[in-house]
Formats: C-alpha cells, structure tokens, sequence
C-alpha cells in the first residue's frame, strides 16, 4: 500500500521497503554527484555540497519521521548513503583511512551537517 509516497506493506508499519526505495533512489541521483567529481577534471567541493543539497538530502529527508520507528538495520542503509556522498564531496575513497573514521568525520569535512 503507498500514501504519499511512502510504501506500507499490507496495512503494517515496517518501514523496510520505503527505506529501500529512498536509499535506492538517492544512489541514483548520487551517480550525478561522482560524475561531477571526475579524476582530472572535476568541480570543486562547494559545488558537490550544493549539488548534494539540492539532489540527494531531500531525498533521504522525505519522510524523515517514519525513521523514529524503523530498525537500525534499515537506519544504516540510509547512513550508508550518506557516507558516500561525503567521500565524493571530501575527495576521499574507500581506501582512504578505511575503518578508522565514523561517518560523522566524513560529514565534518564535507561540512554536511
């Protein structure tokens, strides 16, 4: 069942689907953002934040207040999303100090938050 967007499965309030669907749809709007960063010729960091701003962010807000119920399973495919729109912003990949920073130190330099 869908309102406004937001995805219930059969009259239940498990927001797992509608999680998905957001994550998944700012992946796709995240593609724009790592094209934009391109190795040798890419934009600058203040034009990744504000494309990030206008692209990405709403779509992980809408609905913002189904998250206070949802599982942190579900929370963290959201974080993940985040997470790599603050490597792209920041420069930084995988590889780089890998493990060793929490999200919020990615956010920090992209200044994100």
């Amino acid at each position: 069942m869908r309102h406004l967007s937001y995805t219930f499965p059969h009259n239940t309030v498990n927001c797992g689907k509608h999680i998905e669907k957001i994550a998944d749809k700012a992946r796709k709007r995240l593609k724009i953002l790592k094209y934009l960063s391109g190795r040798d010729w890419g934009s600058d960091a203040s034009t990744h934040r504000i494309t990030h701003t206008t692209l990405v962010r709403p779509v992980l807000e809408y609905g913002y207040q189904i998250f206070q119920v949802a599982s942190p399973t579900n929370l963290k495919k959201l974080e993940r999303v985040q997470l790599s729109a603050s490597r792209i912003i920041t420069g930084l990949r995988y590889s780089s100090v890998r493990g060793r920073h929490p999200t919020s130190y990615y956010e920090i330099q992209s200044q994100l938050i």
